[in-house]
């Protein structure tokens, strides 16, 4: 009796505390009056609601991984990392075992954030022969950002501190990389991957034509010219592609817009809005903003004159860098212009 009392109570109690005070509700509610259902009933509701709570506190008591960067290199026989975590920096070593650094690499990595709650976001490392495949299996399998520091750039003799202070201040408060351009607004694409990865996507077929095309096109130059280096389609596609034509050996370039608020609204909502269906009908293109959006082609005209000048062909996307094809034509007769609408 004493059971079935102390199930009783917790069934009211937690009644008391699920259920809402409407009037309505309570009077449609149907609650079994059998005795052994109701004490079923009652065990089975108090087992799922601790699960509940337990779930519930486990997963607020998860710890988020921390984001961190490293820099790493080999060294007699030594695998050498300095990590930056919440502004703080420090190193540690671990013996090789083997001839695969990649791998030993790898696996430090995984063994660190796991033991200790660490979300890797980009490593830099020198350049060395056995570290070759290293950025690619960075990026393809663990997702952190690969930076290899090439022999002749100016940080390759510096202390790993160093490099991991650099490779961090590549990204914001966010852990998104910032994209570099340069003063002539040509976008700097990193290094991902291989070719061979790239050879693992297609059929054998299309791969030979894709190199047949490439060395069709060697000792030409290709320029491509949109608004905006990250934040759309556009910029996802020409970051993977400029990647790939680069490991084809194809000399290909891409350039972006000077930001301007006032032309990237009228582009936005006078000319792809428009062109979308989406606009209202009294979105009319004023003078005034035939006037803003030329003044702004010719300073990015004259900007890029000189890559113009170089292009055997030219790849305009979107409608934001479309009025500068008369410039195009007219600092190059010869280059081939293609548009492409991305609608």
């Amino acid at each position: 009796m004493l059971l079935v009392f102390y199930i009783i109570m917790q069934v009211a109690i937690m009644i008391s505390i699920t259920s809402t005070p409407k009037p309505e509700i309570i009077k449609n509610t149907e609650v079994p009056v059998q005795g052994t259902d109701v004490l079923a009933d009652a065990v089975n509701a108090k087992n799922a609601l601790q699960t509940s709570i337990a779930e519930v506190t486990q997963r607020e008591q998860a710890p988020i991984p921390l984001p961190t960067y490293a820099s790493m290199q080999v060294k007699d026989n030594m695998l050498h990392i300095a990590e930056e975590s919440a502004s703080n920096i420090t190193t540690r070593t671990r013996v090789l075992s083997s001839q695969d650094t990649v791998n030993e690499t790898i696996s430090s990595l995984e063994q660190a954030s796991q033991q200790r709650d660490l979300q890797y976001i980009a490593l830099a490392f020198k350049e060395e022969e056995q570290l070759k495949e290293l950025g690619a299996r960075l990026w393809l399998q663990e997702d952190i950002v690969p930076f290899m520091i090439g022999k002749h750039d100016t940080s390759y003799q510096a202390p790993l501190e160093d490099l991991v202070r650099e490779v961090a201040a590549k990204f914001d408060k966010n852990n998104i990389v910032s994209i570099e351009i340069s003063d002539n607004r040509e976008v700097q694409v990193a290094d991902l991957v291989t070719l061979e990865d790239h050879r693992k996507t297609a059929s054998q077929e299309d791969f030979d034509q894709l190199l047949r095309l490439a060395r069709a096109f060697h000792g030409k130059t290709l320029m491509f010219i949109s608004a905006t280096p990250c934040g759309g389609g556009v910029a996802l596609m020409r970051h993977a592609l400029i990647r790939l034509l680069r490991l084809l050996h194809v000399d290909a370039h891409w350039y972006v817009l000077m930001p301007k608020s006032e032309a990237f609204d009228i582009t936005k909502t006078k000319f792809h809005n428009v062109l979308q269906a989406v606009a209202s009908p009294e979105r009319v293109l004023t003078e005034e903003d035939k006037a803003v959006y030329e003044s702004w082609t010719q300073e990015n005209a004259a900007l890029l004159d000189g890559a113009f000048r170089q292009a055997n062909v030219v790849v305009i996307d979107d409608p934001q860098p479309a009025g500068l094809i008369p410039y195009i034509k007219q600092a190059n007769p010869d280059a081939k212009i293609i548009y492409r609408f991305h609608i």
